[in-house]
C-alpha cells in the first residue's frame, strides 16, 4: 500500500499546530511503498513534533541480522495478538494522508483512494527504533490496516476520525479492546480512481 502526503512541510505543520523536524522533506507522490524514504507522522511519546520514520518494520533473520524484508502493514485484528507487534500498548503515531494507493482485486490495477471533501486523513500506526548490524539507530513505522467490504478492495488503513487523535496519542498503554470501542471510519466517503 503506498501512502500519499501531497502537502508542503508547513502545510503540515499547521494542520497539526506543531513543528515539522524536517524542514527539508518533500512530499514525493511516487514514492514506492518499500524504500526507505522518510514519511512524516506524529508519535505518542511525543507529540508536540512532527518527525519522519521509514515506512515498514524490519523483519530480520536470527542473530545476524539479515534484513529479510520489511512489514510495511499489519491488520487491527492482529496487533495483540502477534509478539512483533507489542509495540501498539505504548508505541504509537498517528499518519497524515491526503490518499493511499492498493491494487483493485477485480482489475489488479492500482488505484488511488481519497475522501474529496477532505485534504487531509489520519491513520493509525505504531513504531519502533531499531539498530542495525552497522550500529545505526533507525525509526520505523508500521501503518495499521482494516478489512473492507467492497467489491475491489479487500483492506485500508485505519483511518481515525477527528474524535479518534486525541485518545490514539494518548501516553501509556491502551486496552486490547480498543478498535472495538472507536466509532468505525464511514468508507462510504472514499472515492476510488484509477492510477495512470
Amino acid at each position: 500500500m503506498k501512502l500519499i502526503v501531497a502537502k508542503t512541510p508547513a502545510a503540515l505543520s499547521q494542520a497539526f499546530r506543531v513543528p515539522f523536524e524536517n524542514e527539508g522533506w518533500q512530499a514525493d507522490v511516487d514514492t514506492p511503498h518499500f524504500t526507505a524514504a522518510p514519511y512524516p507522522l506524529i508519535t505518542n511519546q511525543r507529540p508536540v513534533r512532527l518527525q519522519c520514520f521509514e515506512y515498514g518494520f524490519f523483519l530480520y533473520l536470527g542473530d545476524e541480522q539479515t534484513l529479510l524484508k520489511r512489514i510495511p502493514t499489519a491488520g487491527v485484528e492482529q496487533v495483540f495478538e502477534k509478539p512483533a507487534f507489542a509495540c501498539v500498548k505504548t508505541q504509537r503515531c498517528l499518519i497524515p494522508l491526503t490518499s493511499f494507493c492498493t491494487i483493485d482485486t477485480q482489475t489488479r490495477k492500482e488505484v488511488e483512494v481519497s475522501i474529496p471533501d477532505s485534504s487531509l486523513l489520519y491513520a493509525a500506526g505504531i513504531y519502533e527504533t531499531v539498530t542495525t548490524k552497522e550500529g545505526e539507530q533507525v525509526n520505523t513505522f508500521l501503518l495499521l490496516t482494516q478489512p473492507l467490504l467492497h467489491p475491489a478492495i479487500k483492506r485500508i488503513p485505519y483511518l481515525l476520525e477527528n474524535g479518534a487523535h486525541r485518545s490514539w496519542l494518548q501516553e501509556g498503554p491502551i486496552a486490547e479492546d480498543y478498535f472495538s470501542s472507536l466509532k468505525p471510519f464511514d468508507v462510504s466517503r472514499l472515492a476510488l480512481k484509477p492510477r495512470s
